[in-house]
């Protein structure tokens, strides 16, 4: 039996819309910090815009806070996988997970 899927991207999960920020710090560059908001969220990573300067390979240990107390913040390390410059001095970038704390 297949399951098919209704959304338009056969992606393996499904990307949540939130609204709050994401700080993190790139530890393969002497401890450098950064912050910026998130657009989307899946079990498997994260994609958020950012004025920072990210390059494919970075590694982030990251805390995104979700505004209210009912929820967990949810930290851990991720690497860069993508970068696109959206406008001059700041990046759309997404990143995997690797571990979640």
């Amino acid at each position: 039996m297949t399951v098919g899927r209704e959304h338009s991207e056969k992606r393996q999960f499904i990307r949540m819309h939130i609204d709050t920020e994401i700080d993190f710090e790139i530890n393969n560059q002497e401890s450098l910090h950064g912050s910026g908001k998130v657009e989307n969220l899946s079990a498997s990573g994260v994609s958020f815009v950012t004025a920072s300067s990210l390059e494919i390979g970075d590694i982030l240990d990251f805390n995104i806070e979700p505004g209210n107390v009912k929820t967990r913040a949810l930290c851990g390390t991720a690497v860069v996988r993508r970068t696109e410059v959206i406008e001059d001095g700041i990046l759309s970038v997404g990143a995997e997970f690797t571990q979640l704390t």
